[in-house]
């Protein structure tokens, strides 16, 4: 909760959320991406699973945000599946050249 204000989320985010932990995302890997608290993602991996995974009425979030979350959560999962395979071409792109890359420019 930030400057006391309860964030309220959609059971389509919600839902999203919880498959990316099913699919073997940490939770708290999800929770920063998504920007909720690793507490709530917890408990609703726990309601979903016990079947009582409800929408909560208030202010939710947007289609919109949750695309943004849900492709922030894939970037993020495809840069560290590259990055800790060592991936060539991954590395480049994340803000530095290889030191073939190099060698070629310096010709």
């Amino acid at each position: 909760m930030k400057d006391g204000v309860k964030a309220r989320y959609t059971l389509e985010f919600k839902r999203e959320a919880v498959r990316l932990v099913h699919l073997g995302e940490k939770v708290s890997a999800v929770a920063r991406t998504l920007g909720v608290s690793g507490q709530s993602l917890d408990n609703w991996v726990k309601a979903e699973a016990a079947g009582r995974l409800r929408d909560v009425r208030g202010k939710a979030v947007t289609a919109e945000q949750m695309e943004i979350a849900r492709l922030k959560a894939e970037l993020s999962r495809c840069y560290s599946a590259g990055h800790s395979a060592g991936n060539a071409y991954l590395e480049p792109l994340a803000g530095g050249f290889n030191r073939s890359t190099q060698r070629h420019w310096q010709r």
